[in-house]
């Protein structure tokens, strides 16, 4: 929560690889929807899923209700940020238990600015975030870390630029009490900031907020998709500008982030924005990335588990399913990507050959 998320993954993925080994208390729907949002705001959003999902399996074998809301939040902010928008809207819809939520409003808001970000649609942002402040203020305050930038980018996109102002305030006020391991917003409230003098109609102030950010390294724990954002933003204030050639470097970078990331919409957007640069858009990323978008998301669990080189026996283990699930599953992967090894199944979804000392425990 104060933004150290490379140590918090490092922790939870500790506590449940001593958990499954018998070394500590049982695990609960916590430790895995915390790591689920680790992955996420990390660019991870494999491991991501995966552990959502078996967030939401222990909900159901353990009857513990209060991790739905968040495990959901992350499902659909992923299923979103690779355009995958029935999934999406499924995962949105998926409400905890009655009792629950008043304290698990904030996910659900969450899970739906997350959507509208990933749609380019800021007037939904700001509908989705409107109701937010009404949540109790501690419970609000504990994840400022993922909602501040989406209101900030919600308010600048609907025009509401002295609001967003109050809220760059927050997340500025936020760095600074976290000092050092807040910088995993270095690239989003750079990009805000220069958003908001856009709006202002001052394109040198917010070249400055660009070009300061990237040109200093990365943090440690800096948010991929904002930073892809930030890249995105500069390219096209440079075309906007005149600087058609560094717009350009900077749309190519965007759009090998995105590509990493696989996120399908904002890849999209990149995509026109190279084209209004003259360039065709760089090719590369997955052989056949279309296909991808068949799978159905626990085959997208499957197949993921099964790239990083565990086996299906592990696989079923992690996911609550039998061996012959796990098979079933494979097969039906294998079927609709066209592929007939692990090795080409690892190609397929951009992931290294395997090495056993170095799987995600």
């Amino acid at each position: 929560m104060a933004g150290a998320l490379h140590a918090a993954r490092g922790d939870l993925t500790t506590l449940i690889a001593r958990t499954r080994a018998g070394h500590a208390p049982t695990v609960y729907p916590a430790d895995h929807y915390m790591l689920a949002i680790c992955h996420y705001l990390l660019g991870d959003w494999d491991n991501a899923t995966a552990a959502a999902d078996y967030a939401l399996t222990l909900t159901e074998l353990e009857d513990l209700p209060y991790g739905m809301a968040p495990a959901h939040a992350v499902a659909a902010a992923v299923a979103a940020g690779r355009g995958r928008w029935q999934v999406a809207s499924y995962h949105c819809r998926a409400d905890p238990p009655q009792g629950w939520r008043r304290v698990d409003r904030l996910y659900s808001l969450l899970a739906q600015a997350t959507v509208a970000q990933a749609r380019g649609e800021p007037n939904d942002m700001h509908s989705a975030l409107r109701p937010l402040h009404d949540i109790a203020p501690g419970f609000l305050h504990a994840w400022q870390l993922w909602w501040l930038p989406l209101e900030a980018e919600a308010l600048i996109g609907a025009g509401r630029i002295e609001q967003a102002q109050q809220t760059l305030k927050r997340l500025d006020a936020f760095t600074a009490s976290a000092q050092a391991t807040a910088a995993c917003l270095h690239s989003a409230t750079a990009y805000l900031k220069g958003r908001l003098a856009e709006a202002h109609r001052d394109p040198h102030a917010a070249l400055d907020h660009y070009a300061a950010a990237l040109t200093a390294p990365a943090p440690h724990d800096d948010l991929p998709l904002y930073r892809a954002l930030l890249h995105q933003a500069h390219g096209r204030l440079l075309l906007a500008t005149g600087d058609r050639k560094s717009a350009a470097d900077q749309l190519r970078r965007a759009h090998r982030a995105f590509t990493v990331l696989d996120a399908a919409p904002y890849l999209e957007r990149t995509t026109e924005d190279l084209i209004a640069c003259g360039l065709h858009p760089p090719t590369g990323g997955l052989d056949n990335p279309a296909d991808l978008t068949s799978l159905t998301e626990r085959e997208h669990a499957v197949a993921h588990l099964a790239a990083q080189g565990h086996t299906n026996q592990e696989i079923a283990n992690r996911l609550y399913v039998s061996i012959k699930t796990v098979e079933y599953h494979l097969g039906h992967v294998y079927t609709k990507l066209g592929l007939s090894s692990r090795r080409q199944l690892r190609a397929a979804l951009g992931q290294p050959p395997t090495d056993p000392s170095a799987r995600t425990p």
